[in-house]
């Protein structure tokens, strides 16, 4: 619904857009092919995690358990098989640190690390917090200099320069989709989210945040306890220090962001810092670690059970998605924001659909929002009605006598992970809209 989106997809940097389609090409145009493609990234930052602890000269036993406390958390279960940029972002910008470890040349090391760094950006914004990251892990490893920094900034630019050439002609739209995302920001962190509400954005991805929270207090003792009062090798403690100071920077980032999703970049910091205890521990702290494990298993087993063995999530999925598609079938265009997304099975069902995705309902747009594009739409699906944009509540608080009104509420078991609800506005008839 956004000025020249159906012409260039400038709301986002393109790299992840790029990579989507080749396993679309190969799977073809389903949310199978575009999750799959998150799944193989998300596979792919296992190496640069394990590449920064061999570096660190953790042993086979330690790296095992750094797998494992990686792939059982939820949170990076739950997003990798998910449509988004993080998978693919968080591999660019692992690559690049673990290229600050290796024993190349200056300008091998540097270079690249800028030029995965870049990538990593232009995948998502986020990608640019690891930049700082860098500068943390240089500054600890060997002496900082200029030079550095340069040939780190010298690589980078070129996979920018890249999102740059796509730009150019097309500025105005640039500004305008890429503009309202950084409104939305501003105007999240300044006048929506409390402090509290962003500490709670930050915990809530994880199952259990109490629980999630507990851990992290407990993590935070053993790593102190490792630093202050155990007699390690110097290398050992500035590892922990760096990757400490490298969590709380990604923290403070997501604080300032107020993303939930972001939180999925915290995982290969907190998985390789419980590796170190893991490691470096006595007996008593490679128990207390070893709970993580556990606890990890034990999140994701209630998930599975939930969701795929006491319940079928296909099924449900299914069901909530067939009852749309039956208000939909003899409709053109419609206006769908809906959770789970129902993009793909309705484009199965009615190749003649003409879909405009979600806007959020806080997204800050010019008043000359493109009111002839809703009225054109023949019908409109929304999963939380306080999420609607304005332009658009007014538009059909105008119009509600041309529109009939509709609830779906498929039943979910409890604990589940989705409530499939949603509201459907209707077009009765082609009278004349108010405008």
């Amino acid at each position: 619904m956004i000025e020249g989106m159906d012409l260039k997809t400038l709301w986002m940097p393109p790299l992840y857009f790029f990579y989507s389609s080749i396993f679309v090409q190969i799977f073809g145009s389903t949310l199978f092919a575009v999750r799959f493609g998150s799944i193989f990234a998300s596979i792919l930052c296992i190496f640069p995690i394990l590449g920064i602890a061999k570096k660190m000269g953790i042993t086979e036993k330690s790296k095992l358990f750094l797998v494992s406390i990686l792939l059982t958390d939820i949170l990076f279960f739950k997003i990798s098989s998910t449509a988004r940029m993080e998978s693919l972002c968080l591999f660019f910008s692992m690559t690049s640190l673990y290229l600050l470890y290796t024993d190349l040349t200056d300008f091998q090391k540097y270079f690249f690390s800028g030029f995965f760094l870049g990538l990593g950006t232009i995948s998502h914004p986020f990608g640019f917090v690891f930049s700082f990251l860098a500068v943390v892990v240089i500054s600890f490893r060997s002496s900082f200099a200029f030079k550095k920094l340069f040939l780190m900034a010298f690589g980078g630019i070129i996979p920018l320069l890249g999102w740059g050439i796509y730009i150019v002609p097309n500025f105005d739209i640039f500004i305008l989709q890429f503009g309202a995302q950084l409104g939305r920001k501003k105007d999240l962190l300044v006048s929506v989210f409390t402090l509290v509400t962003k500490i709670k954005i930050i915990l809530s991805g994880f199952k259990y945040p109490i629980a999630k929270l507990i851990s992290l207090v407990l993590l935070a003792a053993l790593l102190l306890n490792l630093i202050k009062y155990r007699k390690l090798d110097f290398e050992i403690k500035k590892n922990i220090i760096v990757h400490t100071l490298c969590l709380s920077i990604v923290i403070g980032f997501i604080f300032l962001s107020s993303e939930s999703w972001y939180v999925y970049y915290i995982i290969p910091f907190l998985s390789i810092l419980l590796c170190l205890v893991f490691e470096y521990g006595n007996q008593i702290e490679k128990g207390l670690v070893s709970l993580f494990l556990i606890y990890n298993l034990v999140i994701i087993g209630i998930f599975i059970n939930t969701n795929f063995i006491l319940n079928s999530t296909k099924d449900l999925q299914e069901a909530y998605f067939n009852e749309i598609y039956q208000y939909t079938k003899n409709s053109k265009k419609v206006y769908l924001q809906a959770i789970p997304d129902p993009y793909f099975y309705l484009s199965e069902k009615n190749i003649n659909i003409d879909m405009r995705e979600f806007i959020p309902g806080e997204l800050p747009l010019p008043e000359e929002f493109p009111v002839k594009e809703m009225a054109s739409q023949d019908l409109f699906i929304f999963y939380n009605e306080d999420l609607i944009h304005p332009f658009l509540k007014i538009f059909l608080q105008n119009n509600s006598d041309l529109y009939d009104r509709y609830e779906i509420n498929v039943p979910t078991p409890k604990g589940y992970e989705y409530k499939l609800f949603a509201i459907i506005y209707r077009k009765k008839h082609k009278n004349t809209l108010l405008l």
